[in-house]
């Protein structure tokens, strides 16, 4: 799978550039507010180019559900996303629509857009784009919440997003 598609996938979840009210049903305050931590946190983990922060954010079981096979972590996610980070700035926006909470799992979905440029461009190079929805599941674990499946796919709900990006 190319890896601007696990930019994309990944990012997506939780890059919070602008969001809207996120409708919570279930969970406790706490639970809120450890889904809108783990939003924040790998906010910066985009900013810095920090892939192995994104993929730690994944169970060990768990993966991405990306066209042509799943991207599992830790084996495959985290050195993938260290080689997206090392060549490409990825600038995310994300409207966390909805998150429900049923005991140790929890849903979160929305839309997104994502704008990819090459760290070092050359003559002719063009960001691309790419808006959509995104659906992630985690799992309460040990340590926290973690993701446990995460997809995302294209859809035109999402323009307005991208009209924001492209400004």
């Amino acid at each position: 799978m190319p890896i601007r598609h696990i930019a994309v996938i990944v990012a997506s979840l939780f890059w919070a550039g602008q969001v809207s009210a996120t409708e919570w049903r279930g969970g406790t305050p706490e639970d809120h507010a450890a889904l809108e931590n783990i939003i924040e946190s790998w906010k910066v983990a985009y900013a810095r180019a920090d892939g192995q922060v994104v993929a730690n954010g994944y169970d060990p079981k768990g993966f991405v559900m990306a066209e042509g096979a799943p991207i599992t972590y830790p084996d495959v996610l985290g050195p993938r996303m260290t080689k997206m980070f090392a060549t490409s700035k990825i600038d995310m926006l994300i409207d966390v629509q909805e998150g429900e909470f049923n005991g140790t799992w929890a849903f979160i979905q929305g839309t997104f857009a994502s704008k990819r440029s090459a760290k070092q461009p050359k003559a002719g190079d063009e960001p691309r784009y790419h808006a959509g929805r995104f659906f992630t599941l985690l799992r309460k674990t040990s340590e926290g919440w973690k993701v446990w499946r995460n997809m995302d796919t294209s859809s035109p709900d999402a323009n307005d997003l991208m009209a924001q990006l492209k400004k």
